[in-house]
């Protein structure tokens, strides 16, 4: 049966339907439409206009047939509906511009009057509805792909997460913890059953520190072991924070733990790594300066063998020996003196006697041998503080420091040049300036001596690591090498700084930062201990007449050549001399009624040391005098390289010269 349109449709309804169409038309929510079994429209309500988006005429031009979109599932609801006189489902609705949105068809009623029959339709627009379920499902899967990526991620790094109720004393995890931990879903989960995962020797301090969270209220952040103490070492990194209550009482603890064990085997592993480099490395410097002591030892062995040679001969033949071939002796034996001290102060083991001293003082004292050494060729301007901050230093590594740097400025300027020597009082900052490579002071007061040529410069590549041993720019066989690195011993182990600029072609500057005395300067401090170095270096005069024949002085040494000749050079200057070869035998000659003025002991011997030795002689012979003697006195008289305050050291190796000056002055304190 054809549609009818709005032109020839039928009388309304009567008046009691009309009356309910009109209030529940106008006033309700849903959309509500009247049609004929043959599809057509007689009325629609507001809200049906609304959710078609069309008038209540246009609807009924267009018919069921323009507003349900006609499937087989459509068509059967509304045959169900028609049958049964109601009916409930979803429909496809189109818009007024063909949109197609779905709607809930929540009735169907079959109404008959005046021999017609009608259908009501109720729906709903479910546009809204589909969405939020639309993205519900997409929330709900894109959840799901995040809980799979996340477990994907927690097994990747080995992460887990907890969350443990205090209150109730259990705590969940995740499957990547229980992972870590080697448990299932089945283990029991409360405070002790956690504890007992860690490691038996970590758990006391893990103990301690959870005590300690609950009441400082801090973050959880350990790195702890878990497992069996027979098995494998694993570790793990524990975060989490902890959740109070509105009175301030823990209730939640929540976080996560890793296992860190490979990121810690690999970080021992790069230590152990690291640490066989350091040794490497050392072992490399080591090589370079026994290879090095080694080339200039035999060089002076060969002066002191071809010398003692030529005294045998000398003595074969019966004549006397040749004086030149003595000095040669002497010098060579002064450059091994020389060239060990260099080694002790590269290692910071030569001992020191640092006092109070005016550093414009050693300038001055070593102005006159610097210009000598720099020749005429080398201008040398001195540019020094008029007041400087007295310093503490040695005099006499003072004097090796400026020499040192002087003879490495002279080989810096083989074509000539300047050399400028500056002091200055310096209030640093801290921080090195730009361009200077070194050490850095810290903030505070130095006293600054600044050493500069206008020599060729440190080639870049040797610039990290111009202070190490046999490190030198120099041609082969010109130099150890051990100039700066003795330069560098120095200053550290008296406290101080030093840092260089340099320019290729365009020279060089150290600067040098000594540490300030709260000690005025003794008078001409340097003066005194330079002369008392040329007597300990020249040649000893044999003395004339016994100089104290009613002296006795107690010699203890362990070597047999170094006691044979300092007895000879005691005895020879007059004194008298009981040797012992250590202190038993030093005790033995004490208890056969010996009672020396004055103990000569080494320091480092084996028994009793020098310092041992020189407590027992006191106390048997209490007003002795005590002189120790050592090349390196280790830490019994000497500590941090400086001698002990009111201890008296010879240092080794010395000429005669010095051995009997030294011993005078002892005697005559």
């Amino acid at each position: 049966m054809p549609e009818r349109g709005a032109d020839d449709r039928e009388p309304a309804a009567g008046p009691g339907l009309q009356r309910f169409l009109d209030a529940y038309f106008e006033h309700g929510v849903d959309g509500v439409l009247l049609t004929r079994p043959d599809g057509a429209i007689l009325r629609a309500n507001p809200a049906a206009c609304a959710m078609l988006g069309r008038s209540e005429a246009e609807l009924q031009r267009a018919g069921r047939a323009g507003v349900v979109q006609p499937t087989a599932a459509a068509l059967e609801l509304l045959a169900a509906g028609e049958r049964a006189g109601r009916a409930q489902g979803e429909l496809t609705f189109l818009r007024g511009g063909g949109d197609p949105f779905p709607v809930a068809v929540t009735s169907a009623i079959v109404l008959a009057e005046g021999g017609e029959r009608y259908s009501v339709v109720v729906f709903r627009d479910l546009t809204e509805r589909h969405q939020a379920e639309a993205a519900l499902r997409a929330g709900q899967a894109e959840r799901a792909e995040r809980e799979r990526w996340l477990q994907a991620s927690q097994r990747v790094a080995r992460l887990g997460h907890y969350v443990f109720d205090l209150g109730t004393d259990r705590w969940t995890s995740s499957e990547t913890l229980d992972e870590i931990f080697g448990i299932g879903p089945d283990y029991p989960r409360d405070a002790g059953t956690w504890l007992a995962l860690v490691h038996p020797d970590d758990r006391p301090g893990m103990a301690a520190y959870l005590q300690e969270l609950l009441a400082s209220g801090g973050r959880f952040d350990r790195v702890y072991r878990i497992g069996a103490r027979e098995a494998p070492p694993r570790f793990v990194h524990g975060l989490g924070d902890l959740e109070r209550d509105a009175a301030g009482r823990p209730v939640r603890l929540f976080g996560t733990i890793q296992d860190v064990t490979a990121r810690i085997e690999a970080e021992r592993s790069r230590e152990e790594l690291a640490e066989q480099l350091r040794q490497a490395q050392k072992l490399e410097s080591i090589g370079r300066l026994a290879g090095g002591v080694a080339h200039d030892f035999n060089n002076i062995l060969v002066v002191l063998l071809a010398g003692a040679d030529a005294l045998q001969q000398c003595l074969r033949e019966g004549r006397p020996p040749e004086a030149e071939d003595v000095e040669e002796i002497q010098a060579a034996a002064l450059r091994a003196k020389a060239l060990t001290s260099q080694l002790l102060a590269f290692a910071r083991r030569q001992v020191v006697a640092p006092v109070a001293l005016d550093l414009n003082d050693a300038v001055r004292q070593a102005e006159r041998l610097l210009r000598r050494l720099l020749g005429e060729d080398v201008a040398l301007d001195l540019r020094l503080e008029p007041e400087p901050w007295p310093i503490v230093g040695d005099p006499g590594q003072l004097q090796q420091v400026l020499m040192n740097l002087a003879v490495n400025a002279r080989d810096a300027m083989p074509g000539g040049g300047r050399l400028t020597i500056a002091t200055s009082n310096l209030v640093e900052a801290g921080g090195a300036p730009a361009g200077w490579i070194g050490l850095d002071p810290g903030p505070g007061r130095h006293v600054r001596l600044l050493v500069e040529d206008t020599g060729v410069g440190v080639p870049a590549e040797l610039r990290a690591t111009i202070f190490e041993p046999f490190v030198t720019g120099k041609p082969r066989g010109k130099g150890t090498g051990l100039g700066l690195a003795t330069v560098y011993g120095i200053v550290r182990q008296a406290g101080g700084t030093i840092r260089f600029h340099s320019e290729e072609g365009r020279g060089t500057a150290f600067e040098l930062l000594w540490p300030i005395s709260t000690e005025r300067p003794a008078s001409a401090p340097v003066q005194a201990r330079a002369q008392a170095q040329a007597q300990a270096t020249a040649p000893a005069a044999r003395p004339g007449a016994p100089g104290r024949p009613r002296e006795w002085i107690l010699l203890v040494e362990d070597d047999a050549q170094v006691r044979d000749a300092t007895s000879r050079a005691l005895r020879s200057a007059g004194y008298q001399v009981a040797v012992a070869g250590g202190g038993d035998e030093a005790l033995a000659l004490l208890a056969g009624g010996l009672a020396p003025q004055l103990l000569l002991t080494d320091v480092v011997m084996p028994g009793m040391n020098g310092r041992q030795v020189a407590d027992a002689v006191r106390a048997a012979v209490p007003g002795v005098r005590v002189l120790f003697m050592s090349g390196y006195a280790g830490d019994i008289i000497v500590h941090h390289g400086v001698v002990d305050p009111g201890l008296d050291l010879l240092e080794k190796p010395f000429t005669t010269a010095g051995l009997l000056e030294r011993v005078q002055a002892a005697l005559d304190r």
